[in-house]
């Protein structure tokens, strides 16, 4: 009797659960196991990844972790807020129609900025709690320019006799 005829549901399974992952397919930073010869293996780790620009972190995150791109430049953009309020107003997390009222009424900010910072907010809530079905890399990479600009802006908007007068370059 030919053993691969005895069971063939059981013979299906097995075939089916000796897959193997290519290493093309390996997560980076995983790591692999390294033949060193008579049968032994040592485990290798791949170097972490450091980022020099702005630029070299979004080809590296926006195609592999998007979701994680745009969480990560919503928190950065969201720190920049407070580091605002607390400049000029000695506490963080306003309400979004708080910040966006003050941000229009800032000249060196403006209203054009206040809705931008609001449209990211929307969208960030999206793919955060999951009404969002899709986010592309590209989406991803513009998110967080815009974010990285916007950031930009609200701390040039403080100067650093300000910040450290108030506190906000410790706080925050």
């Amino acid at each position: 009797m030919d053993p691969m005829s005895a069971k063939p549901s059981a013979n299906r399974t097995a075939c089916k659960l000796r897959l193997q992952v290519p290493s093309a397919l390996r997560a980076p930073g995983a790591g692999y196991f390294k033949r060193l010869g008579d049968n032994r293996r040592e485990f290798e780790m791949d170097t972490p990844r450091q980022f020099n620009t702005f630029q070299e972190m979004v080809d590296v995150l926006a195609p592999n972790t998007p979701h994680a791109l745009v969480l990560d430049w919503w928190r950065r953009l969201e720190r920049a807020v407070d580091y605002y309020f607390v400049a000029y107003f000695g506490r963080i997390r306003p309400k979004p129609r708080e910040y966006r009222a003050v941000f229009s009424a800032d000249s060196r900010i403006g209203s054009v900025a206040a809705s931008q910072i609001d449209k990211l907010r929307r969208r960030r809530n999206e793919i955060a709690h999951g009404s969002s079905q899709s986010l592309s890399s590209v989406e991803a990479a513009a998110f967080a320019e815009s974010a990285w600009r916007l950031a930009w802006m609200i701390g040039s908007a403080v100067p650093n006799d300000r910040a450290l007068e108030s506190g906000a370059a410790l706080v925050v």
